[in-house]
């Protein structure tokens, strides 16, 4: 049980479907409130590899709807010396690949919140030896 009264396995939960539909305002409180109030270790790996998960695909995100931009840019600058790169596929490609991005975000956060609802930890390697540093790091403080 929380200190509000509530299961830490609902917690967990409603962090993971907060996390896949309300973004990060929402995120950000229910993180903020168990990071500093919370002792239960489940609960405190779900709130940060639920904000790992986001932080990583937005940035993912992010980097793949930049490459259309950044291949203008040097369309344009090549264009100054009477060049010109055009690669008419490109933003519909990084576009479905942003799509798939998030697509697979929201499962594994989905995912994430029906292993937490039964009190269980989903494991996610490449973001679990994140959250782990993450946590060593905390506890030398």
């Amino acid at each position: 049980m929380t200190k509000l009264g509530i299961k830490a396995s609902i917690v967990a939960a409603l962090m993971c479907v907060v996390g896949m539909s309300a973004g990060y305002v929402g995120a950000l409180i229910i993180a903020g409130y168990v990071l500093l109030f919370e002792p239960d270790k489940l609960l405190r790996n779900t709130v940060v590899k639920t904000l790992v998960i986001m932080c990583l695909t937005s940035l993912g995100a992010t980097a793949i709807n930049l490459l259309p931009s950044a291949v203008n840019w040097v369309s344009e600058f090549l264009g100054i010396f009477g060049g010109s790169l055009y690669i008419g596929f490109l933003s519909i490609f990084c576009g479905w690949v942003a799509l798939t991005i998030n697509i697979a975000e929201t499962v594994l956060l989905g995912l994430m919140a029906i292993f937490a609802f039964k009190g269980k930890e989903f494991r996610v390697p490449v973001v679990d030896k994140l959250v782990e540093k993450i946590n060593e790091d905390n506890s030398e403080d």
